[in-house]
């Protein structure tokens, strides 16, 4: 974590006007008045559905409070039980035999059993968004209240991972007797929060879980407000509408360190921003084409521009802390030259142009996608970006009527998932066969090796260099993530490798 220190108070005007209020942090916590923290984020929590949530990093952020999997990562992408207790293979890897902590109940206090877990994975093998990732499960057996059996097509070093996954957060069986739907909007599951009020567009508050079975959270009340404008959430941090804020821009770094009581807290975030290309027609079926694109981006310059330093260049869209530190070379070469190179090597000396499509409305992307529209142009390639919302974009993919589009993703500490969801989109629709079908040899080669996290990671290194060489995806930049945070509140620290917050660990300012 990197903390940006506070100095002298300078007011700040700013023309957005306020659009919530709410109790914050600020005022302090006297005899048994209930604690609370107002937290401004930029999106808004659509689903809390263990599947879908993956579309939004707020949803499954809140859905890690509310909910706990059989194992999680901590902040140092260690692998650590949660509702397990332990776990074991069988002498060919293809059981796992998971035992259950006996103490653990649901948020309205039923006791977790393993007809629980089964359900939970059953339901996530369902799944249209993450469910490939549990379709090497074959089978699924609970000898005991307290153990879980899972049989896997083939050895499954990845098994353990993937159990860690928000989409395998436990849930009741058969949804508790309610419907999917009903089920979602105010979930019973195992976290240290659990749901209080939700209003889509406007916020969710969670409550302190009085079932959970671990260290109790200290605040009691958590307030997350939905507020996309990055001017109104600063003026809200500001102002004491909210204790944190989330997505702070580079420009707004100084602005609120001089801000007296008012700090920005920066830490690693596992999230890397690229493009991935249609392989299915020009200019990108020329792997040269797509080289030459590759070779001519500064990222250097991008990460100046775009995030003011705070992050490095982007060269594999899964992040080196999910590959033991691995970037491969050529994802984030700048070499002009050697661009032109390709470009001749392709037929396209005179040059070639495409569309390159991203979620409008974030203005660092849209920052760096202007530094790589430039770079691009000097070697000849005319980039025309296009601002969309995300439902164009995805009918524009349907209709295969594309050159490239924008994607954030965010990984944990483990390539394998990420890997997998790969395979499962056909490279995030890029369409290249014979690369998937290597990808996939790749991931079948790590899942088949328990020599350990090392073992693992030196093959995942081979399939990243095999992406970057080929350029089907292309990075940009792995920006750090910044909060910023009043000094109402104390204990910020990081919750995992994706720079999510410990909201447990999270206290009021003495």
């Amino acid at each position: 974590m990197k903390r940006t220190g506070r100095a002298t108070a300078v007011v700040i005007a700013l023309s957005t006007a306020l659009v919530f209020t709410g109790c914050s942090a600020s005022t302090p916590e006297t005899g048994d008045a209930e604690s609370i923290v107002t937290v401004a984020r930029a999106g808004d929590v659509t689903t809390l559905n263990a599947d879908a949530v993956a579309s939004s990093k707020e949803g499954w952020e809140t859905l890690m409070l509310v909910a706990n999997s059989l194992f999680a990562f901590d902040s140092e992408g260690t692998i650590q039980p949660r509702i397990a207790e332990g776990f074991e293979y069988n002498a060919d890897n293809t059981v796992l035999t998971v035992t259950l902590r006996d103490d653990v109940t649901f948020s309205d206090g039923t006791p977790v059993t393993s007809a629980d877990v089964a359900f939970t994975i059953e339901n996530a093998k369902e799944g249209e968004l993450q469910g490939a990732l549990y379709q090497r499960i074959v089978n699924i057996e609970t000898p005991d209240d307290q153990t879980i059996e899972l049989t896997f097509e083939a050895p499954s070093s990845a098994a353990i991972f993937s159990l860690a996954s928000y989409a395998v957060a436990i849930i009741p069986e058969d949804f508790g007797g309610k419907t999917e739907d009903e089920f979602w909007q105010e979930p019973v599951a195992v976290g240290p929060y659990k749901v209080a009020d939700w209003e889509q567009g406007v916020g969710i508050t969670l409550v302190r879980n009085d079932e959970y079975f671990g260290e109790p959270a200290s605040i009691d009340r958590i307030e997350f407000l939905t507020v996309p404008d990055a001017n109104t959430r600063l003026l809200q941090l500001q102002n004491g509408t909210a204790d944190i804020i989330d997505a702070v821009t580079t420009a707004q770094i100084d602005q609120i360190t001089q801000t007296d009581g008012l700090s920005v807290e920066e830490f690693t975030a596992g999230q890397n921003y690229f493009f991935t290309m249609n392989t299915t027609g020009e200019p990108f079926s020329s792997p040269e084409a797509r080289r030459a694109v590759s070779l001519g981006i500064d990222r250097e310059s991008v990460v100046e521009a775009a995030l003011g330093g705070h992050g490095v260049p982007g060269a594999s869209f899964v992040v080196p802390t999910a590959v033991g530190g691995f970037a491969p070379a050529f994802g984030a070469l700048y070499d002009p030259a050697a661009a032109k190179k390709e470009m001749a090597a392709a037929g396209l000396e005179g040059g070639f142009s495409f569309e390159l499509m991203y979620t409008s409305g974030d203005p660092t992307v849209e920052t760096a996608l202007q530094v790589v529209q430039q770079n691009l142009a000097e070697i000849g390639i005319t980039v025309t970006l296009a601002g969309l919302d995300n439902d164009a974009i995805a009918a524009k993919v349907e209709a295969n009527d594309w050159d490239a589009y924008v994607v954030n993703i965010i990984s944990e500490a483990d390539a394998g998932e990420v890997l997998q969801y790969y395979g499962a989109t056909n490279g995030f629709y890029a369409g290249e066969q014979d690369i998937m079908a290597q990808i996939e040899a790749y991931n079948a080669q790590a899942d088949a090796d328990f020599s350990g996290q090392d073992g693992r990671n030196a093959i995942f290194a081979d399939a990243l260099d095999l992406i970057a060489d080929t350029a089907v995806q292309v990075s940009i930049m792995d920006p750090a993530r910044l909060w910023g945070v009043s000094d109402a509140v104390s204990d910020v620290q990081a919750l995992n490798t994706t720079g999510a917050l410990d909201f447990t660990r999270l206290t009021l300012a003495k």
